[in-house]
């Protein structure tokens, strides 16, 4: 990536006045992934190369874990004060875990009088086409969507008799399944003028870890701690 700042024509050819280039270099593998970001400032002919961030980073996808050494930025919510550090991070990654739902889903349920065909669409797309049998039905799963959504379940029995039930749903990234833990803990030293100094480090260690549990669909507890620098901080939340 660069940024050219002006281009001055001088004597029949164009000179580069200012530039920002930003180079980056990634190695990875079985041992996971080394990563390491600059940046360049050109300007009155003089070139300065800053460090961003160096970081090696290891997934485990069967614990869902992500672990961090180098350069990073502390986990936490929106009322807590996100900062750049150096040092070690250990964090919940359901990404590494596409089979995992950890958004609540809602549920439906209806009661077919005999057997019929049922038809699932959300938000008008189908999803879900099955045989069911007389008596009460519930659906669990929906495909996992963020936001408002309509859910409209149709049964159809074979004399053609249709039964049409709709239901308006939300769902949010803020919201973790029932029984479901996320969390992160990070330790090391603070980083100071990010961008402006390739290593600039506070001298006073400092340790912080947040944590969500899903105490139900509709609750999820939030908590986040802060020690060092003189200062220990223990917060919580909900949504």
């Amino acid at each position: 990536e660069a940024t050219l700042k002006r281009l001055r024509k001088k004597g029949g050819s164009i000179a580069l006045e200012a530039a920002n280039p930003k180079y980056e270099t990634r190695i990875f593998g079985p041992f996971g992934a080394l990563e390491s970001a600059f940046s360049g400032a050109y300007s009155a002919g003089r070139t300065d190369l800053v460090r961003l961030d160096s970081t090696w980073t290891w997934y485990s996808p069967r614990q869902a874990l992500n672990i961090r050494a180098g350069d990073f930025i502390n986990a936490g919510f929106s009322w807590t004060r996100p900062i750049r550090m150096a040092g070690v991070q250990i964090r919940r990654d359901f990404a590494t875990r596409p089979d995992l739902i950890t958004l609540p889903s809602p549920r439906l349920s209806a009661s077919a009088a005999a057997p019929s065909i049922l038809d699932l669409y959300v938000n008008d797309v189908p999803v879900l086409s099955r045989r069911v049998g007389a008596g009460p039905i519930e659906i669990n799963g929906l495909p996992p969507s963020r936001g408002f959504g309509q859910a409209r379940l149709v049964l159809r029995d074979e004399a053609g008799r249709q039964t049409t039930i709709s239901a308006p749903f939300f769902t949010t990234p803020l919201l973790l399944r029932k029984g479901f833990v996320d969390y992160a803990a990070e330790a090391g030293v603070a980083r100071r003028y990010y961008g402006v100094h390739s290593n600039d480090y506070a001298d006073m260690p400092l340790a912080t870890g947040s944590v969500r549990y899903g105490l139900t669909d509709g609750l999820t507890l939030e908590g986040h701690a802060e020690v060092g620098a003189g200062l220990a901080s223990l917060s919580g939340g909900l949504a």
